[in-house]
């Protein structure tokens, strides 16, 4: 994993201004920094510019992790090689962390063997995972962006 980290400042600077693609790095970079209980109580929903939006799944748990926000802004930051993140807003939503936990026990996770990211609308986010020669770090990068068209997929269904 901490190859992968390290190679997330190079796609970084690879894929420019291309801000659908910042957030499934944001979300890598998440991985390989929160470990533990940590990650599995705590997910990445969305980056909305510097402010980085986790779902926990109480009040109980809230409060407990609101303190840790800088430091795992740090970290991720540290990982990226440039400041992404300047704050965590954790929020209380125990359907995502659910959900999450159900991934984390799936054989396939999100959908990485089947290919489930449509190519409509995501030409730079295809081009941005294409580019990248290490296929683990791809691996993750597909993974991070799966998730995230699906929470977003799902909060339009919402609307």
């Amino acid at each position: 994993m901490q190859g992968i980290l390290e190679s997330l400042p190079m796609v970084l600077k690879h894929i420019g201004g291309d801000s659908a693609a910042v957030e499934p790095i944001v979300f890598a970079a998440w991985k390989g920094c929160v470990e533990g209980a940590l990650a599995e109580n705590i997910v990445p929903v969305r980056l909305e510019r510097d402010r980085l939006i986790a779902a926990v799944s109480s009040e109980t748990w809230r409060r407990s992790v609101a303190d840790l926000g800088p430091e795992l802004a740090a970290r991720i930051n540290k990982a990226l090689g440039t400041a992404l993140v300047g704050y965590i807003d954790f929020r209380v939503d125990a359907d995502v962390v659910d959900e999450h936990r159900r991934q984390l026990l799936s054989a396939d996770g999100v959908g990485i063997k089947e290919g489930t990211i449509p190519r409509q609308g995501l030409k730079g986010l295809i081009a941005s995972a294409e580019a990248i020669t290490d296929e683990d770090l791809r691996q993750q990068f597909i993974a991070a962006a799966a998730a995230s068209l699906a929470r977003a997929r799902s909060r339009s269904a919402e609307a």
